[in-house]
C-alpha cells in the first residue's frame, strides 16, 4: 500500500472553505459591476479595464469551481 494523504477535512477546515466560497461570490459580484461599467465605455478590444476585469472574473470562477468540489 502506498502512503497517501487523507481525503477528509476537519470541521474547522470545512467552515474555512465555506467562508472562502462566500467571499469569492461577494468578490465576483463586485468585479461584475466594475466589468459592466468598463463594458459601457465603448471599444472593448482596447479597454484595459475591461480586459483586466474579464481576467479577474475567470480567476474567481476557477476558484469557485475548485471550492465547490
Amino acid at each position: 500500500m502506498s502512503c497517501r494523504a487523507s481525503d477528509y477535512i476537519t470541521l474547522g477546515g470545512y467552515q474555512k472553505l465555506r467562508l472562502g466560497l462566500g467571499q469569492r461570490w461577494e468578490q465576483r459580484e463586485q468585479v461584475a459591476k466594475h466589468l459592466s461599467a468598463a463594458a459601457d465605455e465603448g471599444d472593448r478590444s482596447e479597454n484595459a479595464e475591461y480586459i483586466y476585469r474579464k481576467k479577474q472574473i475567470r480567476e474567481i470562477d476557477r476558484r469557485i469551481r475548485y471550492l465547490q468540489r
